[in-house]
């Protein structure tokens, strides 16, 4: 028997977001590669409905070197109604768990794993950033949580930062792969030696600027 809602919900709804995801999944679980128009219905009117009144998830992301700020924002985010799915293991901090470096290796590319899963789970992403930190890892749970059409919004310095639009969020993604990272370094002329700009207002400069406003900037963990 399938579940069909009396209402279809609302476009750009959080219910309706939770069951785009959950078709697109279970699209990608078929192993068959053409769906017609009723195969594609009938996986819709088949997939469980949640309830609209469920309370929103939040999956946290940063860095683990800032695990008391991401305790706070669990509490925060906990105290104003929302389920929150975070990092559970803080890696560096000594556990027998992962004492030796291939015990430590391999754990991390679990953890890894594991949080995407956490990601898929949720409605919304809130990346911890003070001071505007984003490494290797959280950058590409980030980039990971844009694919899936994700809310995100940032929390530097305990500030929140409102949400990043997806689109702006690729665009971003794409200056960060282009630019480089070196510092400028001008001539008397006020031109940029380093990435050999006649221009005194160096675009790298720029692009720098940019990320860092909007938390994007590149760092290793």
């Amino acid at each position: 028997m399938t579940n069909t809602p009396s209402q279809p919900p609302a476009p750009g709804s959080a219910l309706e977001l939770r069951l785009r995801r959950k078709y697109v999944t279970e699209l990608r679980s078929r192993t068959c590669e053409h769906f017609d128009g009723h195969t594609a219905a009938t996986l819709v009117e088949d997939l469980p409905l949640e309830s609209a009144d469920r309370p929103v998830i939040v999956a946290l992301c940063g860095s683990t070197r800032f695990w008391e700020q991401m305790q706070e924002a669990n509490v925060r985010e906990t105290a104003a109604g929302k389920i929150v799915v975070a990092p559970g293991c803080n890696m560096k901090e000594p556990h027998a768990l992962w004492a030796g470096d291939d015990q430590a290796d391999e754990l991390k590319q679990r953890l890894d794993d594991l949080h995407r899963r956490k990601i898929d789970l949720a409605d919304e992403v809130l990346v911890v950033a003070p001071g505007g930190y984003i490494g290797d890892s959280t950058r590409g749970e980030v980039d990971y949580a844009t694919r899936l059409g994700l809310p995100i919004r940032y929390v530097t310095d305990n500030q929140p930062r409102a949400a990043v639009d997806p689109l702006l969020q690729q665009a971003l993604a794409v200056i960060r792969d282009l630019y480089d990272p070196d510092p400028c370094s001008t001539d008397h002329h006020g031109h940029c030696q380093t990435h050999f700009q006649a221009d005194t207002d160096c675009p790298h400069a720029r692009a720098a600027a940019l990320l860092k406003q909007f938390g994007a900037d590149s760092e290793e963990d």
